[in-house]
């Protein structure tokens, strides 16, 4: 209303009879509304646009401008177009309501008036133009609702025939035809061909149970990327039937991408390990239906962390892509031989340097074999990348169905147990799965927390097995040997905890213990005046794979307050070999720093005299393996008289460990070798018994007691 002095409903009367027109308005005041009185039809138009009536009533025959000339101007203000307009005449002819009709009148009141039931009419007048009003506001709300959506919104009837159809143009949609042209023609028709039987079936769902039925189809344009549509059928008003037909592109990219990272590894593109649980979910139920096999393989690449630590994780990431497209290769090349079909096998990246590879058919141990060689030859061929050439070995871990396990998780926990014995074995090695390996495996678990506690608990002890001149039969250094007094296991050797150690990365920390230890033992005899010799610290090849031996080695000395001459690194010939240039540097490094260097088990390996003369160290140590032979085999005298001869030619010192009789120190002796270290001469001593054992036997250099200097370990106790 325009204006708002009133909250009652405002009436326009319009009537050139003041009689009429005053028992009008008096007749209306009591029932209730607010009364505008118009004298003609121009006034009424005029009072119409000042007052904005709820309702008009206009006599037909008026002066000037007649009610029909007056109905016919409010109807063309926009302020007109809705609201009642109740003719009075006496004309009751059909011409006369005819005209008045088509001049836009609502409806019409014969004179003579019925003044007591003026008051209904007109409430019943206002009522139905209110809710005319809210019809089309909810009507406009519809159309402005649908017109914003994208959606195509179909109705059709019960035989799938177009009734209506609403839309807004869609750029990636083949359909541009109008509304006009597609009424009439059969749904199925207007979409495409090949969902003609989902169409069908969606009409019969909403027509027999009265619900909602979906379906999705593809569209494929020459010119554009594949589209998808959801089509959904809603029950309707007069059995009819709502189709929306939406695009769904985005929700389905999104979903396959969501798909894509659930399943699938980021860098390789190969199935993950959620994604291969379920394949080999499939192929174990195929399997199990007729009775087949299958081989598990789990792969795990060697060394990898150092291609990462020394060239970046650009060249590693490549690397693994590399290993990954030769994985398919061996498995696609595989079935192809075995007449398999491709989609029997899987080869998935679990993240990192660790891939699985299932196959069906080959089970047994003979057959399985040739596949984990073709895997473990196909990934250790040379690669080049950024300039780079590479050699990656591979460990391979079997097991089969049946025989190892008849589940998902049995199976590939059991591939992976092989894996760590492959490992174990030795590197670019394969190892089939033992009953024996889950014992193992819980056992070693529980080992490893154990350890990560009895570092924590210092239940670890250094013991120090003494070195011998085997000319003189003098004392001169010992090597330092890890000891663990489980609380309640007793003692357990080092072969069961080290490997342990290694396997789970406990071994840095445990090597930074030790050599924290042993020079706090050195600087404790030195201010005790007494001289062991240098103390050989065993360096494992995970220490130089995944910690930092020289830091560690070098703080040590540093923090104890004692020279790096009186530390002696020990490191296996196997070790040595299989990262020569990065194990060299740090080799070097030490050595510059005043460490001496010693090739532990020298003979086991697969060294050089190339390498050896290149190598910054001053020690060979003879592996026990040769020294408790010497008895039986000439062959193995024969080597060990080489091993002593090559080294003096290289002014290397030779130590024979293992002697554990007469024979073999004569023997020594004989060769000039020129250290024996062993069960013959001393057992491994705790730092109290090694401490006696110098003061009994103090070697010929002794060092002279320093009282002002305080060794580390007695300034923090």
């Amino acid at each position: 209303m325009l204006d708002q002095r009133s909250s009652r409903q405002v009436v326009l009367i319009a009537d050139d009879d003041d009689g009429t027109r005053y028992i009008l308005a008096e007749t209306l005041s009591h029932e209730g509304y607010h009364v505008v009185r118009a004298r003609c039809g121009q006034e009424a138009v005029d009072k119409f646009l000042q007052h904005g009536p709820d309702v008009v009533l206009l006599d037909v025959e008026m002066p000037g401008k007649d009610g029909y000339e007056a109905c016919q101007a409010i109807r063309s203000h926009s302020e007109g177009g809705d609201v009642p307009i109740v003719m009075v005449t006496s004309n009751d002819d059909s011409e006369s309501i005819n005209r008045a009709f088509d001049v836009g009148a609502t409806d019409f009141i014969s004179k003579p008036i019925n003044w007591s039931l003026i008051g209904h009419r007109l409430r019943y007048i206002l009522r139905g133009a209110s809710h005319l009003r809210s019809l089309a506001i909810s009507e406009s709300q519809n159309r402005a609702l649908i017109t914003a959506i994208p959606d195509r919104i179909f109705t059709i009837d019960q035989e799938g025939m177009i009734v209506a159809h609403q839309c807004r143009r869609d750029p990636h949609s083949s359909h541009h035809a109008s509304d006009d042209h597609l009424r009439g023609e059969r749904l199925a028709d207007v979409l495409p061909a090949d969902v003609d039987d989902a169409v069908a079936r969606a009409i019969d769902t909403v027509r027999a149970n009265g619900r909602e039925a979906t379906f999705e189809f593809q569209l494929h344009r020459d010119n554009s990327a594949q589209r998808w549509y959801e089509c959904r059928f809603v029950p309707h008003v007069d059995q009819k039937i709502l189709v929306i037909s939406r695009n769904v592109t985005e929700r389905k990219q999104a979903e396959e991408e969501i798909h894509r990272l659930a399943y699938y590894d980021s860098l390789t593109a190969l199935p993950n390990r959620a994604r291969f649980k379920r394949e080999l979910q499939a192929l174990l139920a195929e399997a199990g239906q007729t009775r087949g096999e299958l081989a598990v393989l789990s792969i795990d690449l060697n060394h990898f962390k150092r291609i990462n630590d020394a060239l970046g994780t650009i060249t590693g990431d490549a690397v693994l892509k590399e290993m990954a497209a030769r994985l398919v290769t061996v498995a696609d090349e595989w079935v192809n031989d075995a007449g398999i079909r491709t989609d029997a096998c899987c080869v998935a990246c679990f993240g990192g340097d660790e891939f699985a590879l299932v196959v069906p058919g080959p089970s047994s141990t003979r057959a399985a074999e040739p596949l984990a060689n073709r895997v473990r030859d196909t990934l250790s061929e040379p690669l080049v990348i950024n300039g780079h050439e590479f050699v990656v070995t591979a460990s391979v871990g079997i097991a089969t169905y049946p025989q190892h396990g008849g589940t998902v998780e049995v199976l590939m926990k059991n591939a992976e147990s092989a894996r760590r014995e492959a490992r174990q074995l030795g590197r670019n090695t394969q190892a089939f799965y033992r009953s024996s390996m889950s014992t193992g495996v819980t056992e070693g678990l529980n080992l490893e927390n154990e350890l990560r506690r009895a570092l924590e608990n210092d239940e670890l002890a250094v013991y120090y097995q003494p070195k011998y001149c085997a000319q003189t039969m003098k004392q001169h250094g010992a090597e330092a040997l890890l000891r663990w007094q489980h609380p309640t296991r007793g003692e357990i050797a080092p072969s069961a905890f080290v490997p342990i150690a290694e396997e789970s990365g406990i071994i840095s920390d445990l090597g930074r213990w030790v050599a924290e230890k042993v020079c706090q033992q050195i600087a404790l005899w030195n201010y005790l005046g007494v001289e062991p010799g240098p103390i050989a610290i065993n360096v494992s090849g995970q220490e130089f794979g995944l910690g930092d031996p020289v830091s560690t080695l070098t703080d040590a000395v540093r923090h104890a307050g004692i020279a790096a001459s009186s530390v002696e690194l020990e490191i296996t010939e196997t070790v040595l070999m299989s990262d020569i240039r990065s194990v060299m540097r740090a080799l070097h490094t030490l050595r510059e720093e005043g460490f001496s260097i010693a090739v532990d088990d020298f003979g086991t390996g697969y060294s050089s005299l190339r390498y050896l003369q290149r190598l910054p160290i001053d020690v060979l140590k003879i592996d026990y393996s040769f020294v408790r032979h010497l008895e039986k085999y000439s062959d193995t005298r024969a080597i060990c008289t080489a091993i002593i001869a090559m080294a003096h030619s290289l002014g290397l010192k030779v130590v024979a460990e293992g002697v554990e009789n007469q024979w073999q120190l004569d023997f020594l002796q004989r060769e000039s070798c020129d250290m024996a270290q062993g069960f013959l001469m001393s057992r491994a001593l705790p730092a109290t018994g090694l401490t006696e054992l110098l003061h009994k036997n103090p070697p010929q250099q002794r060092v002279r007691r320093n009282e002002r200097i305080v060794p580390w370990p007695l300034q923090h106790a």
